[in-house]
């Protein structure tokens, strides 16, 4: 019946329980006190008896590696807030663009203007910003379209372009940063926990 209906034996989902748990702790955030226990199963046990988290490392050694990715809970606390002023043109392409000349009129002399991109091409993923006002071009390679997309290479212009304004604060009271890319900039405006 099992073969039939394409269902795990109790044995094998049982154990993928077992190692989905291990996952879930070993990726918790670094200071959840799970890691202390942890660290102590690894440790030489004196104890008479093993525990199970001694049990699970002795079983399942490859999940319990040192250098594993922490997923936080949140990215932000409940109670942060965006300092930054965030908008999204809802006008088709060549209104939006009339929109962007009539903002770019009403901005001051003393701003920094900032534009964003995140492409790929021939399988790799790059990221760049161009600042018009400082007349500077700066980009970062990503890595391959099978470990990375454009929506990352899309944030991290923008991170690009934040280090590029905290490096101009002397200089640049302001900074007005163009993207287009609406799901990096829904995505600032309200971060999510990390996707593991």
């Amino acid at each position: 019946m099992e073969h039939e209906t394409e269902l795990l034996s109790p044995q094998w989902h049982f154990t993928s329980k077992i190692l989905r748990t291990v996952t879930r702790m070993r990726t918790t955030a670094e200071n959840h006190p799970i890691h202390e226990w942890i660290k102590r199963a690894l440790g030489d046990g004196n104890c008479p008896h093993i525990t199970n988290l001694e049990n699970l490392i002795k079983h399942f050694p490859e999940y319990i590696q040192p250098n594993m990715e922490h997923i936080e809970t949140y990215i932000r606390p409940p109670w942060w807030k965006l300092t930054a002023t965030t908008s999204i043109s809802a006008l088709n392409k060549d209104k939006a663009a009339e929109e962007h000349e009539r903002k770019l009129r009403q901005i001051p002399a003393e701003d920094l203007i900032i534009y964003t991109d995140g492409s790929g091409h021939g399988g790799h993923i790059g990221a760049a910003i161009y600042s018009p006002t400082i007349n500077i071009t700066k980009g970062e390679y990503i890595g391959t379209d099978n470990t990375h997309n454009v929506y990352a290479a899309e944030l991290t212009a923008t991170q690009m372009a934040i280090t590029l304004f905290e490096e101009r604060t002397q200089e640049y009271s302001n900074v007005h940063i163009f993207t287009d890319n609406q799901s990096a900039i829904q995505a600032i405006e309200s971060p999510k926990q990390q996707s593991g």
